[in-house]
């Protein structure tokens, strides 16, 4: 097993620990769609670990498509956020890859443009597909000027299988933040 695959496995694993833990949550929002988002003191720094929530209606496999992070998919296009997303590396197709992702700029710019260099591991089992990410450092991608170089801890994209209800999947998306200053 490479590294970078070790790495993203343990990733997956500790993403669907999380997932499934129903203690220690907190409600930010609730939206009028019936999404939740949820948050929790982080247990690797000092910082929260976000959850958001939603029941979707499309099947999972569809759903994934829209939200998987690849250059060519339709995500680039819906989330305004994203500025480019580019494959740098598939090192075990068509699972494991390294990503880059820049962000705009937020904030009325007080957050400047970042980006970020994340293995990713997309995951199928009859439960659920995923994408597991956490940032690394890549020597074969350095740092623009126009850019911050962010740093994104365990994150990643479920939607569930249920039996049953091909039709509907509920979608998660976990998120770590920590504040680590402004640029």
């Amino acid at each position: 097993m490479s590294n970078l695959r070790q790495i993203a496995e343990e990733v997956a694993q500790k993403l669907q620990d999380y997932y499934k833990q129903t203690d220690g949550w907190t409600v930010s929002k609730n939206g009028k769609d019936g999404a939740v988002i949820s948050h929790k003191h982080s247990p690797e720094f000092d910082g929260y670990l976000y959850k958001g929530e939603c029941m979707l209606d499309a099947p999972p496999a569809t759903v994934f498509k829209f939200v998987d992070p690849l250059p060519d998919g339709p995500r680039g296009k819906w989330d305004s956020n994203m500025k480019k997303i580019e494959t740098l590396e598939w090192t075990e197709p068509p699972e494991l890859r390294v990503n880059r992702a820049c962000t705009a700029s937020a904030c009325m710019g007080l957050i400047s443009p970042r980006d970020f260099v994340d293995v990713i591991l997309t995951k199928e089992t009859d439960s659920y597909i995923s994408t597991n990410a956490v940032s690394i450092k890549y020597s074969n991608c350095p740092e623009e000027k126009k850019y911050v170089r962010g740093w994104n801890y365990p994150c990643g994209l479920i939607c569930e299988k249920i039996p049953g209800k091909k039709l509907f999947t509920p979608y998660g998306r976990l998120k770590k933040v920590k504040d680590v200053g402004a640029s």
